[in-house]
């Protein structure tokens, strides 16, 4: 459930407005579409994928605070 929220908050994300401020949504689709061939990938090992969640983390702030 939680992969799945994920993917779709990501892309959702994408396509709503393209400038600087959604670039979480951008860099988080890396690990998704990386872990389609190593299942572990998104959660696992965490100093591969910190600076994608940080990002994302930060567009999420944004996003939110915008509206």
């Amino acid at each position: 459930y939680l992969y799945t929220t994920l993917i779709v908050k990501s892309v959702r994300g994408m396509f709503d407005t393209w400038n600087l401020s959604n670039i979480g949504y951008i860099v988080m689709m890396v690990p998704m579409i990386i872990s389609m061939a190593e299942p572990t990938f998104p959660y696992a090992p965490g100093t591969s994928t910190i600076f994608p969640f940080i990002l994302l983390g930060v567009t999420l702030k944004n996003t939110t605070m915008n509206k």
